[in-house]
C-alpha cells in the first residue's frame, strides 16, 4: 500500500503531467483519445509509472512505444512543472491502462446480450400473436368436437342396437334350426308311408 507522501508526489506529477498531455501530448499521440488515468510512485521516489487510457484504438501499443521512445522530452516538459514543489524529478515510464479495454469488452458483451434479449422478446412476442390468433380455431374446433359428440354416441347406440338384433336373429336362426331338420326328415318320412299304406291297400284288394 502506497505511504502518504508516495499519493501526495504521485497526484502532483499526475496533476502536472495532464497539463503536458494537454499541451504537446498530439505529436506523441496524434488523433487518438489519450487521458491519464493514473500515475504510481515507487517507495523512494526515483520512478513514477503513467497509465494511459487510450479510448478503442488499434494503434495503442504503438503510441504507449511512441511515448517511452521520448521519455526524456516528457521529462523534461514534467520537471518545468514540478520542480518547485518536488526535490528530485523521477524517472518516468508508460504503460498501457487495460481498465478501459476491459469496460469497452464487457459494453460489447452487454449490448450483445440486449440485443439478443430484444430478439427473444420479438420472437416470444410473434410466438403470442400467433397463439391468439389460432385461440378462436381451437375453440371453434372444440365446440364442433362438442357438438359431434352426441352424434357419435348415437351412431354408437345404433352399432350397439344393430348387434343386439344380429345376436338375436343368430339366436332364433340356432333355435329354428332343428324344427327345420325335423320339418325335412318329416317330408321324407311321408311318401314312404304313403308307399306303404298304398302298397298294403293294393294287397288287401288283391289277396292271393
Amino acid at each position: 500500500m502506497d505511504s502518504r507522501r508516495q499519493l501526495k508526489v504521485a497526484s502532483l506529477i499526475k496533476e502536472a503531467f495532464t497539463e503536458v498531455l494537454i499541451k504537446e501530448g498530439r505529436k506523441f499521440y496524434g488523433n487518438a483519445f489519450v487521458t491519464l488515468s493514473n500515475v504510481k510512485v515507487n517507495s523512494d521516489l526515483t520512478l513514477a509509472r503513467f497509465y494511459l487510457s487510450i479510448y478503442n484504438n488499434p494503434m495503442a501499443d504503438e503510441i504507449i512505444e511512441n511515448f517511452n521512445a521520448h521519455k526524456g522530452e516528457l521529462k523534461h516538459a514534467l520537471a518545468e512543472k514540478v520542480r518547485h514543489l518536488v526535490r528530485r524529478i523521477p524517472e518516468i515510464e508508460f504503460f498501457k491502462d487495460e481498465t478501459m479495454d476491459y469496460v469497452f469488452h464487457l459494453e460489447e458483451v452487454f449490448s450483445r446480450i440486449k440485443a439478443e434479449d430484444e430478439d427473444l422478446k420479438e420472437i416470444l412476442l410473434e410466438k403470442e400473436t400467433r397463439a391468439k390468433k389460432q385461440e378462436p380455431r381451437a375453440k371453434s374446433q372444440e365446440t364442433r368436437a362438442k357438438k359431434q359428440e352426441p352424434r357419435n354416441k348415437s351412431q354408437e347406440t345404433r352399432a350397439k342396437s344393430q348387434e343386439t338384433r344380429n345376436k338375436s336373429q343368430e339366436t332364433k336362426g340356432k333355435t329354428q334350426e332343428p324344427k327345420a331338420k325335423k320339418a325335412v326328415a318329416t317330408k321324407k318320412e311321408l311318401p314312404a308311408k304313403s308307399k306303404k299304406a298304398a302298397f298294403t291297400q293294393t294287397k288287401t284288394r288283391n289277396p292271393k
